[in-house]
């Protein structure tokens, strides 16, 4: 396995919670984080606090629905496209209903 700060991983729902917090980690740690979120003013954000925390200039930001299979496969083509590899996967985004459970 190569060394975190040779590594290219996509955290999705990376724009608050575990997801922000395990982006910060890693960008940290050095590795190339790719930045997944829903909405283009939480993702400026969270991508601007990470790299002032963090100093990495290796964050990626991609944009997409994931309650739209369509965005996800134009997700997975614009990454294919931008980037030599990727070497791990977060698949840390949710879809919620927004109604009561239990």
């Amino acid at each position: 396995m190569r060394p975190l700060d040779q590594q290219t991983i996509l955290v999705t729902g990376a724009t608050d919670g575990l997801g922000r917090a395990l982006a910060q980690d890693l960008a940290a740690r050095g590795a190339t984080v790719l930045l997944h979120g829903r909405s283009p003013d939480r993702l400026a954000r969270a991508t601007q606090e990470i790299r002032q925390a963090t100093r990495n200039d290796r964050l990626r930001v991609y944009r997409a629905d994931f309650a739209s299979l369509e965005a996800v496969r134009g997700l997975a083509r614009e990454i294919e496209r931008d980037q030599p590899r990727l070497d791990v996967l977060v698949n840390n985004a949710g879809i919620g209903g927004g109604g009561r459970h239990g």
